[in-house]
């Protein structure tokens, strides 16, 4: 069966089924329905390879995703999923791992035009890779990116974030503030470590490396940070930790310690996710516009491919400081048990 097929059964044009099935706006979502009606009665599907021969124009984005658990990027995906949509493209998510070259098998598809974009939802690609890519096919970077690589990127400004929220329990009292953050050595999670330490520098608090710990993201690796932090002799007074699901690691571990939050120790988390919403206590955290974030990074690949430029535009949205009861002012410092 062909288009032809579909145009015949339906009653429209070739261009109207055409439009119909690549999900444009301009076409009436009644008539849209009955053209797919009509295909699947035909068991009609388009030829995207042929598509894509024709058109040098697969219409299929390609979405590298460096965190699958990340449940925010996550977000940020299905908003810049919907966007495309909106304007005939398709999205695929593509998981990749920190330390795999599957990465750039995946992006092999991009020299046969089987695909006709990419939003990097992180990489393991370096600053030249991605700058190479980018001369040859519409690219962007989505929440996290590559500091100072000639690409279109979306993002918030991560070190200001974390500045302002180890600043916060700094006007708390806090002044021994310990730090878990992450092995990976991404760039948010570099650019959160230096908004950390600026918070410190700036309040005349000098940087102690033994307060600092890495873990992967998990709720268990920020248990297992917490636990070995309470083991200093002057553990810390407030814990500042890159995500949300960490910072409920966190707090589970200073409970089991019998250590009270907020009344012995303050957690500030990082994210605005429904961990923290609902962690008991809540957890006071930054927020990330990530739906956002997602639908802006759609629009700037959608204006490469429909003017063919790149203007390599970097956007970065404001983030938020979402008071919770997990920061307190200090009132007493804790023992451990």
């Amino acid at each position: 069966m062909t288009i032809k097929d579909v145009a015949k059964l339906s009653g429209y044009s070739i261009a109207t089924v055409s439009r119909a099935m690549n999900n444009q706006r301009n076409v009436d979502k009644n008539i849209r329905a009955k053209i797919l009606e009509c295909a699947k009665t035909l068991d009609y599907s388009p030829n995207i390879l042929g598509k894509s021969l024709r058109n040098k124009d697969s219409g299929i984005i390609m979405c590298i995703m460096l965190n699958i658990n990340n449940n925010f990027l996550a977000d940020a995906f299905l908003s810049a999923q919907k966007q495309l949509n909106n304007e005939g493209y398709q999205a695929i998510l593509c998981p990749v791992s920190y330390d795999s070259d599957y990465e750039k098998k995946l992006l092999h598809l991009l020299e046969g035009r089987l695909m006709a974009g990419v939003i990097f939802f992180g990489t393991t690609l370096g600053r030249r890779e991605l700058e190479e890519l980018n001369v040859r096919f519409p690219i962007v970077q989505c929440s996290e990116y590559i500091e100072g690589a000639e690409t279109a990127f979306v993002s918030i400004e991560n070190r200001l974030a974390a500045f302002e929220g180890v600043t916060y329990l700094i006007q708390n009292g806090h002044t021994r503030i310990g730090m878990i953050s992450s092995k990976f050595g991404i760039s948010s999670t570099k650019k959160r470590e230096t908004g950390y330490r600026e918070a410190l520098e700036s309040a005349g608090i000098s940087f102690v490396s033994e307060l600092v710990r890495k873990g992967n993201y998990e709720p268990e690796s920020g248990y297992q940070a917490t636990m070995e932090l309470l083991t200093l002799p002057e553990p810390p007074t407030a814990y500042f930790c890159v995500s949300d699901s960490m910072a409920c690691g966190c707090i589970r571990a200073l409970c089991n310690s019998g250590i009270n939050v907020p009344g012995d120790v303050s957690v500030l988390g990082f994210d605005n996710s429904p961990f923290a919403r609902n962690m008991v206590p809540s957890i006071t955290t930054i927020g990330l516009p990530y739906a956002a974030i997602g639908k802006k990074a759609s629009e700037l690949l959608l204006e490469q491919l429909k003017n063919c430029k790149k203007d390599n535009e970097g956007v970065l949205l404001p983030h938020e400081l979402v008071l919770r009861e997990s920061v307190k002012p200090l009132v007493r410092c804790h023992r451990v048990p």
